[in-house]
């Protein structure tokens, strides 16, 4: 015998777990373009100092969770953290750039991304928040930033 009431709440259990399921979040912080003119900030750091940062800073951020290393669009580390049904990816690229000094010589060194997509809008966002500031927090152990100018 079909019993309505547990069809009904079948369905509607069916309908918010799609729902939770199907509602995911995404962002990406980028020094890029910080300030209100548009112009962002780099580190005049080498390949293996950006590195070095990127790798740091993930570790310390997502210990005890598998870290790759990407390629494209750009050099970087992800990882992708879980609970229960939910997953969350944050990856962390490190994007070369040539800026000018004041003295007019050009300048080479790297901006810092963080993007971040999934199912965990509150967990995920937080983490990627806090990988940002550590990758901050890290590349200004080794230079001084400084504007991006063309």
């Amino acid at each position: 015998m079909i019993y309505p009431h547990r069809v009904v709440v079948s369905v509607l259990c069916a309908a918010i777990g799609s729902a939770l399921l199907l509602s995911a979040c995404s962002s990406t912080q980028s020094m890029a373009n910080l300030s209100e003119t548009g112009a962002g900030i780099m580190f005049p750091v080498d390949e293996q100092t950006a590195d070095q940062i990127l790798a740091s800073a993930m570790s310390r951020q997502f210990s005890g969770s598998p870290i790759s290393r990407v390629t494209l669009p750009n050099p970087g580390y992800q990882t992708t953290i879980r609970f229960l049904l939910d997953s969350h990816t944050v990856v962390a690229y490190m994007i070369p750039v040539s800026s000018l000094s004041t003295e007019g010589e050009m300048i080479e060194g790297f901006y810092f991304e963080v993007s971040n997509s999934g199912t965990m809008p509150i967990s995920g966002g937080n983490n990627a928040d806090q990988l940002y500031d550590l990758i901050i927090e890290y590349a200004e152990r080794e230079a001084d930033p400084l504007p991006i100018t063309r």
